[in-house]
Order: structure tokens, then sequence, then C-alpha cells
């Protein structure tokens, strides 16, 4: 009778380790779901559009600061589509908020923002971009940026 209660505990030993170990898991992946929820949800803000923007319109200008004396830059089309992975990111960001809080006036910025990173995936194709054309694209994007931050400046003040 001693030896049958000693393997009764023993496997109800290693069943409670097992589900331990498992509630554990659980545990774990719950807090990872939540903070994954935390972080998108505070992506879904104004200021995060407004922040991406400000990041692309920050490499613009250090594409603008590089390489002047040159006539031809050879990575220019990199350098442009570059530039349009930040405009898409912060377009993606826009749309989100206008899709999740059917926000209409997030959806115009959004528009726009798309709209400006198509323009720049189009000058990109051309490879072999002359430095003129590099940097008349880059200021027409940076004149589009501040455009667009201030149209969300303004919702942001409304609000």
């Amino acid at each position: 009778m001693n030896g049958l209660l000693l393997t009764l505990s023993s496997e109800s030993a290693k069943l409670l380790l097992q589900y331990g170990i498992y509630a554990a898991i659980i545990l774990v992946g719950i807090l990872c779901i939540m903070l994954v929820k935390r972080k998108t949800k505070n992506e879904l803000k104004a200021e995060c559009v407004k922040k991406r923007c400000a990041k692309a319109k920050k490499y613009a200008f250090s594409v603008l600061k590089k390489d002047r004396k040159s006539s031809h830059l050879v990575l220019a089309s990199t350098k442009l589509l570059k530039l349009n992975n930040y405009v898409a990111n912060a377009a993606w960001s826009a749309y989100q908020i206008a899709d999740i809080k059917k926000d209409i006036v997030f959806e115009g910025i959004a528009d726009s923002l798309n709209a400006l990173a198509i323009t720049l995936m189009k000058e990109s194709e051309d490879g072999y971009i002359p430095y003129t054309e590099l940097e008349a694209e880059v200021n027409a994007a940076i004149k589009d940026l501040d455009a667009i931050v201030a149209k969300i400046d303004d919702i942001v003040s409304k609000r």
C-alpha cells in the first residue's frame, strides 16, 4: 500500500509539473499578446503618422546634403526607393487609422501619402537619374510632406 501511494504521488507530481509548465507558457503568451496590442494601439494615433513623415523628411534632407558636387548619382533611384519606403510606411499608418477609427479625414491624408509614394516609385524606375532631377523630386516630396504634416497638425488642434 505504501508503494502504491508513492507511485501515485510521483505520477501526480509529474502531472502537476507539466500543467504548471503549460500554465507558464500560456501566461507568457498572453503577456506577449498584451504588449503587442499595446504597441499597435499606440501606433494608431496622428502623432505616429507625423513621426513617420518627419522621418521621411529627415531622410530626404540627408539625400540632398550628401553629394551636391557630382552631376549624376549612381544610386539615385535607390535613394528614391528608400524615401518611397518611408512615405509608404507613413501612408500605411494613416490607412490603419482611417480603417480602424473610421476617420475620413485621415483617409485623405493616407491617399496623399500614397500618391506621393507612387510618384517616387515611378521616378525611381529609370535607374540613372541626374542630380537635378533627383533634387527636384526630393524637394517636391519635402513640400508635399510639409503640407501633409500641416494637415495633421490642423486635425490634432481641432480635436
